[in-house]
């Protein structure tokens, strides 16, 4: 027998009307749904699935890759390395002196294989051994340091520094200056004179070599000097322990 909804009306109480009426729209409802779900899943799957690359290319390969490495944060662009831009060396003395460092400004302070901020530590240690040469050449001569290249005050005599600077060396000079004689001779019940000598000797040598170390890092902060200094160490001990290794293994062999 055809139960339809006009039978239903005809034979059946209202309570099992009411829910005959219920049962026939949830069954129309199901239905319905899933005939939409079915058209979905029959046109989705009709269709190719497609990827567009990027056929068109806007901008420079150097800003694509900003894009994928990063840039600067802030500021302008990365400015210069100690190794990239490298200003033109000058002859003093006979000695080739390279221009002072720049430094660098592209670290990602991860601790690289070659960190830019080791490389210009190396590069200021030899720019600071090799001015120092040419100055003690020139101290031999008559001749005047370059002003506008960086004159290493300390190491030229008087006589070699250019004109302009050499109220400078007065200054350091002065600074430098020794104790008087009544120092050496202290009254009785102080220090020996012996004693204060050597501690003002000692005390100028340490604040000359400070300093010493210091130049060419006028500028930078301290914190980027110390993690130079420590990838360094820290690169020495790794070259010193597989050197180690390299001569435990060749005594190995030979007696092997």
């Amino acid at each position: 027998m055809l139960f339809t909804l006009h039978n239903i009306q005809k034979r059946a109480p209202p309570l099992i009307l009411r829910q005959s009426h219920r049962l026939l729209s949830s069954t129309t409802n199901s239905q319905d749904t899933a005939q939409s779900s079915q058209s979905a899943n029959t046109s989705f799957k009709a269709e190719p699935l497609r990827f567009y690359g990027n056929t068109e290319v806007g901008e420079s390969a150097e800003s694509r890759m900003k894009n994928v490495f990063g840039g600067r944060l802030a500021g302008g662009e990365r400015l210069a390395s100690s190794r990239r831009d490298v200003g033109k060396p000058r002859k003093i003395a006979g000695v080739l002196v390279p221009d002072r460092p720049k430094e660098p400004d592209n670290c990602c302070m991860s601790g690289c294989a070659t960190c830019v901020w080791e490389q210009f530590n190396d590069d200021i240690r030899d720019w600071r051994r090799t001015r120092k040469e040419a100055a003690n050449k020139l101290n031999k001569t008559e001749e005047l340091w370059p002003a506008d290249f960086n004159p290493p005050l300390k190491e030229l005599e008087f006589k070699n520094v250019p004109r302009e600077l050499r109220a400078v060396k007065r200054k350091m000079a002065k600074g430098n200056k020794k104790l008087s004689s009544s120092a050496y001779f202290p009254a009785a019940g102080k220090p020996g004179a012996q004693n204060l000598k050597r501690k003002e000797e000692e005390e100028r040598e340490a604040d000359a070599d400070a300093k010493e170390e210091d130049e060419g890092w006028d500028g930078v902060p301290v914190q980027f000097k110390a993690f130079a200094e420590a990838e360094k160490r820290i690169k020495e001990r790794k070259l010193q322990k597989q050197k180690q290794k390299e001569l435990e293994a060749s005594k190995a062999l030979e007696s092997s």
